[in-house]
């Protein structure tokens, strides 16, 4: 799947949160050109910026994240994680502090760290609610990547929303919380309606390969699916697991006589 947040929406969350006023040097003005800058992809010009209107106006904590967000987006990954983690220390009631913060908590891989702030975030959502998917989303993959079985609650709330409800990628990740939890005719289940939402997808199909093969102990089942879930990575010139897929059909076909 593609980024959740691209960096476009991540910048129009900012500036509909920043303030507007006036100091000796404008930093409202100095954010927004922060936030054009880093549209326009340069995002050392954007940090260079938005650091100007945080130290103008410290009592603002959108400024201050939206340096660490620039930060970020200009691979200073630990000073930004840094930057964001005191201004979500410092603005405990600030919405845009604790999801960015989260957010990029998430992109460093520190998944069970981000599930506090992102928490925060979805209970201070009040005039963010277009953003709620995009928070259960990233809660969802820090509880999966944790096997945390209340990664199933975000996702059962992401299907209350249309443009979610239909996306294989949410009975994917569904299916993968089941598998960890030893659910795995639930996970079936999961599983093959991803598979009706996408039929071509070859992540969807190896998930039921490896379902089928190690855990439902159905081997003719895994080697279609591997199958399909090999062909489809193939058309899309993608080499993803290929070898490993190949090989495994091999160990298959030789234990059940099956030519590939």
């Amino acid at each position: 799947m593609p980024r959740l947040l691209v960096q476009s929406c991540l910048i129009a969350i900012l500036l509909g949160v920043l303030p507007s006023g006036c100091s000796r040097v404008d930093a409202d003005q100095v954010a927004r050109e922060a936030a054009a800058a880093m549209s326009a992809g340069d995002y050392a010009k954007g940090a260079k910026l938005a650091g100007k209107a945080m130290r103008a106006a410290p009592e603002k904590p959108e400024y201050a994240v939206l340096y660490g967000f620039a930060l970020f987006e200009n691979d200073e990954h630990l000073e930004a994680r840094d930057q964001l983690a005191k201004t979500a220390a410092d603005a405990p009631a600030s919405f845009a502090a604790q999801y960015f913060y989260g957010w990029a908590l998430y992109r460093l891989g520190a998944y069970g760290d981000a599930i506090v702030p992102l928490k925060n975030a979805l209970y201070l959502k009040n005039g963010q609610e277009e953003h709620v998917p995009d928070i259960l989303v990233l809660l969802s993959r820090c509880c999966l990547k944790q096997n945390l079985a209340a990664g199933r609650l975000y996702l059962k709330g992401l299907r209350r929303y249309r443009s979610f409800g239909d996306r294989p990628e949410v009975y994917n990740c569904l299916g993968l919380l089941q598998v960890g939890q030893g659910e795995h005719e639930l996970a079936l289940q999961s599983f093959e309606e991803a598979l009706r939402l996408d039929p071509d997808n070859p992540v969807v199909l190896q998930n039921l390969a490896v379902l089928h093969d190690t855990y439902l102990g159905d081997p003719n089942r895994a080697i279609d699916y591997y199958r399909e879930s090999f062909f489809r990575r193939t058309d899309r010139k993608d080499p993803t697991n290929q070898a490993a897929i190949r090989d495994r059909l091999r160990q298959l076909a030789r234990g059940r006589r099956v030519r590939i």
